[in-house]
């Protein structure tokens, strides 16, 4: 982690405060069962390796079912390119 010392404001779509969702609901994902199953399943798998959140990659956190929960995909997108 870097100690950077913001000199402008930040703009764009990560420029966001909580007010701005007030009663906007679209960003909130429901997981099916199957979902949670897997995830919860992969998690487990991934805490039995040892690594830390900054070690491990997309492929040491299986999910058995391809594309069995895109809603994941769809947010890291958000996190990481839209709204931060």
């Amino acid at each position: 982690m870097t100690d950077t010392i913001l000199r402008h404001p930040v703009s764009g779509p990560s420029a966001w405060k909580a007010r701005d969702f007030a009663g906007d609901w679209s960003w909130i994902r429901t997981f099916s069962r199957q979902e949670l199953d897997e995830l919860h399943a992969a998690t487990e798998k991934l805490q039995a390796t040892g690594m830390g959140p900054e070690e491990f990659r997309r492929e040491d956190f299986p999910l058995p079912t391809p594309g069995a929960c895109p809603s994941i995909d769809h947010g890291l997108h958000r996190v990481f390119k839209a709204l931060g």
